[in-house]
């Protein structure tokens, strides 16, 4: 089974506790980890051999990745929000060999058998995913519409031998070139504008990738806050969250496990893997917004309805600013 994450050594914890949540969850499967690793030091790679005693069944791999080195490999002139690092997942088809990858975001915690997804069915497609809960103007941004589909970049599902074909990569590529190099959202958007267009993505269970917003909105309210026209059912919604293969820590009107004042219901269960890496529980300030702290109030004590219209109408006003 080849598993591929990226991080840099700010992540490196949340790294070594995705590593022990799979090691947890998996020791009956033969693991290559593939780090795409934007520089991680020497504490951090001993850390991971320390845990790689008591996981033998996982084989790590490093592949740099450094700024310098992406924006070589994108072409240069790239304008980004965050990291590049986020476009290193563009590469895989390049980097693994095999039949198959599963890419997960090192700010989440695997909670169960990774077999079902990893041989799930993607009905010929090059990728599978989770449809996100992003504004439709998403979509717009990247050249797709109502009806197109929109996956969360955080837990994709290769078919290496599709993406081949398809010539993954380059067609990545092409359209951040395209795009000046200014895409929204980055690789997100760059793997749905590019792939999604050309009807080559699946779109799995959502227990494969529960974000946090499913913790939190109905489908309804989702379809509403998000304009999107169509959404996984509430009873869809409601068995990944019981069942959850992947959890990954979204900030969605609360803030992630390691950062002081979350609320996620299975913050508990992150720190449950990662006491095993560092005992010691040291929380980060929550940098958020004082409007974003603000709709998080409203939402942990109002009427869901009442967040609805604070977020819909936050929404309007964004997109009268455009």
């Amino acid at each position: 089974m080849n598993i591929v994450v990226a991080s840099d050594d700010n992540y490196a914890i949340h790294l070594l506790t995705l590593l022990v949540s799979i090691g947890e969850n998996n020791k009956q499967t033969d693991i290559d980890f593939h780090i795409l690793d934007g520089g991680i030091n020497l504490d951090s790679k001993n850390k991971i051999n320390e845990i790689l005693k008591i996981y033998e069944n996982i084989e790590v791999h490093y592949y740099e990745m450094t700024e310098k080195k992406l924006e070589e490999m994108l072409g240069g002139r790239i304008k980004k929000d965050r990291s590049l690092l986020a476009y290193a997942r563009l590469f895989i088809p390049k980097l693994i060999s095999g039949e198959r990858a599963l890419y997960l975001d090192v700010d989440g915690i695997v909670n169960s058998d990774l077999d079902e997804l990893y041989n799930v069915n993607l009905d010929g497609k090059a990728i599978g995913g989770v449809l996100d809960t992003n504004p439709i103007e998403r979509h717009y941004n990247v050249g797709l519409n109502n009806d197109s589909i929109y996956i969360n970049s955080g837990m994709i599902l290769f078919d290496l031998n599709k993406c081949r074909e398809l010539d993954f990569t380059k067609l990545c590529l092409d359209f951040v070139e395209g795009y000046n190099g200014k895409v929204d959202a980055m690789d997100q958007g760059t793997i749905n504008g590019a792939v999604s267009s050309k009807n080559q993505i699946e779109v799995l269970n959502p227990k494969f990738n529960v974000f946090t917003s499913l913790f939190q909105l109905s489908s309804s309210e989702i379809k509403k806050i998000y304009n999107l026209s169509f959404y996984y059912t509430d009873n869809e919604i409601e068995e990944a969250c019981k069942n959850p293969v992947f959890v990954h820590f979204t900030p969605n009107m609360t803030t992630r496990p390691w950062v002081e004042h979350c609320k996620h219901p299975l913050k508990n269960e992150y720190w449950k893997y990662r006491k095993q890496v560092d005992s010691s529980i040291v929380y980060e300030n929550d940098k958020r917004s004082r409007k974003l702290k603000f709709l998080g109030f409203i939402y942990r004590n109002f009427p869901s309805n009442v967040y609805v219209f604070l977020t819909n109408l936050r929404g309007k006003n964004l997109r009268g600013k455009k």
